[in-house]
């Protein structure tokens, strides 16, 4: 009995008494713990907030968390002429070669996403979504419809894979879809009224031919399996779809 107490009065001058190391270990709070896993995911590049994700003004938008935001031009979005958005144009290469290329990259993403299964907004598709939202060329829509196309395919993926059980990863992805229907209408409103459409019915059902696509994943997220939708999986996807129908 001796020897016992000796040991353990021993291990509590040294420190290493298990009560008091399982105390020490209790004092980091479940907020503690997120936010040291959320700055090692900033440190990796995985972590991309675009909850706040205007224009900064003055140049590239860039957050402090090192993260690209799309840019929001002043006044009408991305309205008006290439002469007036000449600084924004020739920020990257991208941007300059935006209609052959980007079409390219967004059919890119969407098949390697398919063939990977993917159900997820991973970074690699955030990234490309952002540099959508960059491409101001991009969205100036020709009579080709390539670009409009497959903008409108990539919009309804990122409505399919955006639902998640983190409240502010899920806030993020429903600002990202928010951004791109918001600017797909725009664009196709605005190619319309170039090619002499003025009626404001016709330019309703335009609006609403760009929303289609994305409108229909809503649909799916909100119109659930009974089987899934009583497990937590299935309403979280109802509950975004609801949030951003």
């Amino acid at each position: 009995v001796e020897a016992a107490e000796e040991e353990r009065s021993r291990r509590a001058r040294d420190g290493s008494d298990d009560s008091q190391e399982i105390e020490v270990l209790a004092e980091r709070s479940p907020e503690e713990l997120e936010a040291e896993k959320i700055e090692r995911a900033k440190r990796r590049g995985d972590y991309f907030n675009l909850a706040d994700s205007q224009g900064l003004g003055g140049g590239d938008d860039v957050n402090h968390d090192g993260a690209t935001l799309p840019s929001e031009p002043a006044g009408n979005d991305d309205a008006g002429n290439d002469e007036t958005h000449s600084d924004s144009l020739g920020r990257s290469f991208l941007e300059r070669h935006a209609r052959e290329l980007l079409p390219a990259v967004l059919r890119a993403m969407l098949d390697a996403s398919s063939a990977e299964k993917c159900d997820a907004l991973h970074s690699a598709l955030r990234e490309s979504a952002v540099a959508a939202l960059e491409c101001a060329r991009a969205w100036k829509f020709d009579e080709t419809g390539e670009t409009e196309e497959i903008l409108r395919e990539f919009t309804a993926h990122v409505v399919r894979v955006a639902p998640i059980k983190a409240p502010y990863v899920l806030r993020q992805n429903i600002s990202l879809v928010t951004q791109l229907t918001g600017r797909l209408v725009r664009a196709s409103v605005r190619r319309a009224r170039g090619g002499g459409i003025v009626s404001n019915e016709d330019l309703d059902r335009i609006a609403a031919d760009a929303l289609t696509p994305a409108l229909d994943s809503v649909i799916e997220l909100i119109d659930v399996d009974p089987a899934l939708g009583s497990r937590e999986e299935g309403r979280t996807m109802r509950s975004c779809g609801v949030q951003i129908g």
